[in-house]
């Protein structure tokens, strides 16, 4: 799709939301992960009758599963698409068979063994036998927890902020296209990009044409903006480099079986392509400025 940008908007006066900005760890959180210790180093014992919060080990049937697989009940926990299973197998003992609704479908189960599990102190002894290096009390056990919270998160915040740059650059800077030609482009794309939508993510079934048109209308703009960038910071991929990425990606579909477009367009989508890169190179520069700032 043929366009480009004719005044890019400045991206250096995007200031940073302050709510990206703040780090607020949940303390509760953290206290949960360190007595799930307990049961992470749970002792563990065979019993001859389930009870509640056993592991109970079974062996489904091969007409619900070919591969006689094993099926892990955890009786103390709903786990989705094995509630009724974990409820009826306690009381149960090693060879018992009973038979019931598992992620969906009917199974028949056969007991094969059930594991009892002894909660341990959550104590520096528990942390120590964790193995990990550096780590053997519960106080520094609680610090790695944090600091594992406080990355996490300020990761998350980085794609948000990140985000925010490109929803002002994309939506504040101005283009020059053809609209005729920008609407048969989307029209020609709904179809094929809500196909490979469905394959990722099934749930996209609720994504309807009007948003996923729009997807495609903001994706060309981000594209024109990297080159606007690129161009303007010097960063623009050599002719050898854009015609490299043709050939690539001429042989990409080759291999997959798909009809190769034209040299002009592999030529146009190899270009954005090798544009995309350093453009998110230099917003996430300029964002650590801004946060360093």
């Amino acid at each position: 799709m043929n366009g480009f940008v004719t005044k890019l908007y400045d991206v250096d006066s995007i200031a940073i939301p302050a709510e990206y900005l703040k780090t607020q760890i949940d303390t509760r959180h953290i206290e949960d992960e360190i007595k799930a210790l307990s049961l992470r180093c749970a002792q563990e014992t065979k019993a001859e009758q389930a009870a509640e919060g056993d592991l109970v080990r079974c062996r489904a049937d091969q007409e619900s599963y070919p591969d006689s697989r094993t099926i892990l009940l955890f009786t103390g926990v709903q786990l989705p698409g094995a509630e009724e299973a974990a409820k009826v197998a306690v009381g149960k003992h090693p060879g018992d068979a009973f038979t019931v609704s598992l992620a969906g479908k009917t199974v028949r189960l056969t007991v094969e063994e059930v594991i009892h599990r002894v909660p341990v102190p959550v104590d520096d002894a528990a942390v120590a036998a964790l193995g990990m290096e550096g780590i053997t009390t519960v106080e520094a056990y609680r610090a790695y927890l944090t600091d594992k919270a406080e990355k996490e998160q300020k990761q998350e915040q980085g794609k948000q902020i990140l985000r925010h740059f490109m929803d002002e650059m994309v939506n504040g800077s101005q283009y020059s296209y053809d609209e005729s030609e920008l609407a048969a482009y989307v029209t020609n794309y709904v179809t094929k990009m809500k196909e490979e939508l469905l394959k990722q993510n099934p749930a996209a079934a609720e994504m309807g044409d009007e948003r996923i048109a729009q997807s495609i209308v903001y994706q060309c703009k981000q594209q024109w903006c990297a080159e606007a960038i690129c161009k303007a910071q010097g960063m623009m991929p050599t002719p050898e480099e854009i015609e490299q990425g043709a050939d690539q990606m001429a042989e990409m579909f080759q291999l997959v079986g798909e009809p190769v477009p034209g040299r002009e367009e592999l030529l146009e989508i190899s270009r954005s392509e090798l544009c995309m890169t350093p453009m998110f190179e230099y917003l996430n520069q300029l964002i650590q400025q801004k946060v360093g700032g």
